[in-house]
């Protein structure tokens, strides 16, 4: 009919429209009998009449016979299904709460997730402890749920001991709401809801929560505004106890200003001596006044912005608030005259107390402007520190990974130095030595000496980078006023072997006779600059000296040594013990110390273990670690007595014969415990 050009001139629209649930065709009222069907409506100017063609009648008819059968299957279908369930109908009983449980969680859960909310930590307020005592309730950053975005956050913060809060300010500045927001969180809190704030908020669980919110007169009861607060307020007085929380809205009003002031100081008293939670709105400057002189009591005030003369919903903890009555009321639209003239009744000593509160206000604004910014850069510190730590783990990581390769390097380097060398002894053992032999061995020692020496050159180069870099970021330190941070651990060399190795008394450099020059040459008397041990320069090689310290020679920079006087020098490759000397008392100071190697061949057994155990004991004094014994083969008497009293002593820690090159089953290496 719609996209018929021979109808086009009878239709009023080319749209079908719905009238009593039937598709109808618009058809002009001069034009409906050249249309066959049953007109539904007629449209209000009667210039239009609502036509449902014979054709769409049938098809209409069709179709609610077939919706009536699809109707009669579907119950059919559900009645069958209904009674195969009836069986089960325990089971769904059963199931019904805890399905009830769980859509009720998934929805807190959804609605938590939208709000942003967090549970609430208990307050441990009946803990006997002191530290738990000052858990007092704290609400931060909390938002009243039912006013969605609109909704300003507020802090609301009771102190240890001051569980009554007075709340002054001006009118529709958030005082009620406060009350309400604080009660609600208390609620939803002891539902198990979590709460529309900021993590840390503390509630703890209240038995009885009392409020007076609101006009409370009925003509039902004849009561008034003030009776019926004080129906409330008296009921609240009589069963509060140290568990309970009371609102109190606008205290003191709907009667005389100084007889409701009386009446709210004594209310306050009692819950004072009653202990319970208090949070009160008022706009008596009285009990301003006695929120600060009162102990238990402490002021709060919802702010006020000066300069639009509007309330900003803030509540500011610690300071009262101005009413602002007279601003309110000529922003409501109350005449500026009539402002003007209440103005002039405000008495001059009130004006001295507003003006008092103002100054308050903006001291408390400027905390806690100073208050932002230094949580701001204590964060900051925090993370800055967070990163050097890391930093600084890192650092030492890498560094402790650097000395496990070259420590693998260097036990790599000496294994494959050690199984050279044996080869060569094997070599000169087992034929006739001659120039050949000896300029192999001569070539390998002076290998391994040209090896040190490049490692050496290596260690030293980074060192003095590393220096540099050090120097140059204290000099940036000390530019900015930064303290000086600790210089980078040097990597140890071969010459600062010697002072893990020893444990000899420090060694002072003797006072030198300005008569003889001192110098480096070959038998000079030196100390170590790094564990002050006394040695002795045996060769010359390049910048570097050999250095004989008892039986260990060490290859150390010329640098690193002091020349010291000394009438005889220290020539010996080892130190032998004379029992002979000790036991007739001739023993001199210098060798009241323990010796790298005690040399115990021609002693008796008894003079042997005497003279063993002088030594433990030196080594024990002086914190000597390691030394080895040599007692020789023999017939095995003396070796059999060493092992037999080292296998007895409580100081010492394990003992093993040197290797064959070394002096094998002759000599024992000892270690001691430290």
């Amino acid at each position: 009919y719609t996209s018929d050009p021979k109808l086009q001139n009878i239709l009023e629209s080319n749209i079908p429209v719905l009238r009593n649930g039937r598709q109808v065709l618009a058809v002009k009222a001069s034009q409906q009998n050249k249309i066959l069907g049953i007109v539904h409506e007629v449209s209000n100017s009667a210039h239009t009449v609502f036509i449902e063609p014979e054709e769409s009648v049938r098809c209409s008819n069709e179709l609610v016979q077939k919706e009536n059968e699809l109707d009669e299957v579907i119950k059919r279908i559900l009645q069958e299904l209904t009674e195969k369930l009836r069986e089960s109908i325990p089971l769904f009983k059963q199931a019904l709460p805890v399905m009830i449980l769980f859509d009720k969680t998934l929805a807190t859960a959804k609605w938590a997730l939208e709000n942003n909310c967090s549970f609430a930590l208990p307050c441990l307020v009946n803990c006997k402890s002191d530290i738990k005592m000052n858990e007092s309730p704290l609400l931060l950053q909390a938002k009243h749920p039912l006013l969605g975005d609109k909704a300003v956050p507020i802090d609301v913060r009771f102190l240890p001991e001051k569980r009554i809060i007075i709340i002054t300010g001006p009118n529709t500045g958030g005082k009620t709401v406060t009350l309400k927001t604080f009660a609600l969180f208390c609620m939803l809190n002891q539902c198990g809801f979590p709460l529309p704030c900021q993590e840390g908020t503390r509630l703890p669980v209240f038995s009885n929560i009392f409020a007076d919110i609101g006009d409370g007169q009925s003509l039902d009861q004849s009561l008034s505004t003030f009776s019926g607060h004080m129906k409330n307020i008296a009921n609240a007085v009589q069963n509060a106890t140290s568990d309970s929380l009371i609102l109190l809205d606008e205290l003191g009003s709907g009667t005389d200003p100084q007889e409701g002031t009386a009446i709210s100081m004594a209310v306050l008293d009692k819950l004072i001596e009653k202990k319970a939670y208090v949070l009160v709105t008022t706009h008596q400057g009285i009990l301003k006044n006695y929120g600060y002189s009162k102990e238990g009591c402490v002021n709060a005030s919802v702010e006020f912005n000066q300069d639009t003369l509007s309330p900003s919903f803030k509540l500011l903890m610690g300071v009262p608030g101005e009413s602002h009555a007279l601003d309110i009321a000529q922003r409501s639209g109350l005449p500026i005259e009539i402002c003007k003239n209440a103005r002039n009744y405000v008495v001059s000593e009130q004006a001295d107390v507003s003006s008092l509160i103002k100054g308050l206000n903006k001291k408390h604004r400027e905390l806690d402007r100073l208050h932002s910014e230094y949580k701001n850069k204590l964060s900051e510190v925090e993370q800055k520190f967070e990163k050097t730590k890391r930093k600084e783990l890192d650092l030492r990581k890498k560094e402790n990974d650097l000395k496990i390769g070259k420590l693998q390097e260097m036990n790599d380097y000496l294994i494959h130095s050690r199984r050279q060398l044996e080869n060569l002894v094997r070599v000169l053992k087992e034929g006739e030595i001659n120039r050949d032999k000896t300029l192999s061995v001569k070539q390998f020692i002076n290998e391994i000496e040209e090896k040190t020496k490049i490692f050496d050159a290596k260690i030293e180069k980074e060192e003095i980078s590393l220096l540099k870099d050090v120097q140059s970021f204290e000099l940036e330190m000390k530019d900015k006023t930064v303290p000086k941070v600790l210089k980078t651990k040097k990597r140890m060399k071969n010459s600062q072997a010697l002072e893990n190795a020893t444990a000899f008394d420090s060694v002072q450099p003797a006072k030198v006779n300005k008569n003889i020059e001192l110098k480096f040459e070959v038998g000079a008397s030196v100390v170590s600059n790094k564990g002050n041990n006394e040695g002795c320069l045996l060769e010359k090689k390049g910048t570097s000296w050999l250095v004989q310290f008892g039986s260990l020679k060490i290859l150390m920079k010329e640098k690193d040594l002091t020349l010291v006087f000394k009438k005889d020098n220290f020539n010996t490759s080892s130190v032998s013990f004379d029992y002979e000397k000790e036991s007739t008392g001739l023993i001199s100071k210098a060798q009241d110390k323990p010796v790298f190697e005690l040399r115990l061949l021609g002693l008796y057994a008894d003079d042997a273990i005497k003279a063993l155990e002088r030594q433990i004991d030196l080594c024990v004094i002086h914190n000597f670690p390691q030394f080895s014994v040599i007692h020789g083969k023999g017939n095995g008497v003396l070796q059999q007595v060493v092992q037999d009293y080292l296998s007895n002593c409580p100081s010492v820690k394990d003992f093993n014969y040197a290797p064959s090159e070394d002096g094998g089953a002759g000599k024992t290496y000892v270690s001691l415990k430290m």
